[in-house]
């Protein structure tokens, strides 16, 4: 419970899915606990508590899902915290911020960066209208067709173009009557 508290957050009312997940981990600590190998129940307990918890957090952060290997969920959970120390302490200059991170993190510069933006901004519709005029476009009106072959569409409107043009011409030759 008090793990479930503490991932909760400042001031959050207790989230039922993390206290649900918490006894996930409670549970499969149960099940794998060997009391011969000289560990008490209540350190290995705390672990897959705070393991279960830390990967509902991740999975449902987002419903992009994020990349699932170790260092990904180190730079998940501590990405905050060591750029707060770091701004904090005011010995890296801000142009070198993110290849201290990387380097304090053990990940790559572009991971940081990656993952900064992910953590930056929230997961938006695409059906949402754009522009202040209350118009019906919507976000996934802009959005790429793969299976749209540009250049034969663009050669077809070319062709019928032409084709118009030329009928037209022809057209105006013939005798009213």
């Amino acid at each position: 419970m008090a793990a479930a508290r503490r991932a909760g957050g400042n001031g959050k009312e207790l989230e039922s899915d993390l206290l649900q997940h918490a006894n996930i981990g409670l549970l499969k600590a149960a099940d794998l606990f060997d009391p011969d190998k000289g560990f008490r129940f209540s350190t290995y307990a705390a672990w897959w508590i705070r393991a279960e918890i830390q990967d509902h957090k991740i999975q449902n952060w987002s419903l992009v899902r994020l990349p699932n290997s170790a260092s990904s969920r180190k730079l998940f959970h501590n990405l905050k915290r060591v750029e707060t120390r770091l701004v904090a302490a005011g010995e890296v200059p801000p142009e070198r911020l993110v290849e201290q991170i990387a380097t304090d993190l053990a990940v790559t510069p572009e991971q940081v960066v990656s993952m900064q933006q992910r953590l930056a901004a929230p997961d938006g519709s695409l059906n949402r209208p754009i522009g202040d005029d209350g118009g019906t476009m919507q976000l996934q009106d802009l959005l790429e067709d793969p299976n749209v072959d540009v250049e034969r569409e663009v050669g077809e409107r070319l062709d019928s173009r032409a084709f118009w043009l030329t009928m037209s011409t022809h057209m105006n030759r013939l005798s009213k009557a």
